[in-house]
């Protein structure tokens, strides 16, 4: 897996629940693109691509809407390298600990965390999280939640999401902004918890549990139809008969 690509065709309200856990090649690939970033000229051409080719096209478009600065992304960069460097992946917590206040707030802005980081406060998967980009990260525990920091975040798709549901989910909510694409999401996570609830998970990995799922959510459009939120039938039954027909 090469670095989020700046070229990557996921919108901002897609990639804000989305994530994928590093592979084997994501350090090797960080720390060439590093590489090519510590090597350019200050305010060169060369030093905004290798930027993009080290932290990604999220990362980017994050520090963008957050308005962070180019000595902050630099500086996130630097503090990620050290941690590849340093073999962070095994002891973050310890990592941060040794982090100077500087650092730590640099970590603090390109991850858009509202408070200080407390170090002694984090799990070792919430310290973990705040030395990847945006668009990478673990689940340790395997519980399904990722911790970043303090914070504590549900992605949809799943990161073990079939790429033959993944293909038809970006087409469908391509152009949504947040508010809608959220609306889509709910759905489908719905359709999955009532299911595990009810003792019957699905496999999140599997194409057909996603077929079962808008199949779930459509019944349930059409059994409580009159006492859904005003406009919500007529929202979301369209949106979830194309995806049904994409997954068929």
């Amino acid at each position: 897996m090469k670095i989020d690509s700046a070229s990557s065709s996921p919108s901002l309200a897609q990639r804000q629940l989305m994530t994928r856990t590093p592979d084997q090649d994501f350090q090797r690939d960080f720390q060439a693109a590093y590489a090519r970033l510590a090597g350019a000229a200050e305010g060169s051409t060369e030093q905004a691509e290798a930027l993009a080719d080290t932290l990604g096209a999220t990362q980017l478009e994050y520090s963008r809407v957050r308005g962070v600065s180019l000595e902050d992304q630099l500086r996130f960069a630097h503090v990620l390298n050290r941690a590849c460097e340093n073999g962070a992946q095994l002891d973050a917590r310890g990592f941060l600990t040794r982090l100077g206040a500087d650092d730590l707030q640099a970590l603090q802005r390109n991850m858009g965390l509202a408070e200080p980081i407390r170090v002694e406060a984090l799990s070792e998967e919430g310290a973990r999280n705040l030395l990847l980009p945006e668009g990478y990260s673990v689940d340790l525990d395997g519980d399904g939640i990722t911790e970043v920091g303090a914070a504590k975040i549900r992605h949809f798709p799943p990161r073990d999401a079939p790429q033959a549901f993944l293909d038809q989910w970006l087409a469908l909510t391509a152009g949504m902004d947040g508010a809608a694409y959220s609306n889509a999401r709910d759905g489908l996570q719905w359709a999955f918890d009532i299911r595990a609830m009810a003792g019957q998970p699905l496999a999140t990995d599997q194409l057909a549990s996603y077929r079962t799922a808008v199949d779930d959510y459509l019944g349930m459009l059409a059994e409580h139809r009159h006492a859904l939120v005003p406009g919500q039938y007529e929202r979301d039954l369209p949106l979830y008969q194309a995806l049904r027909q994409r997954l068929a």
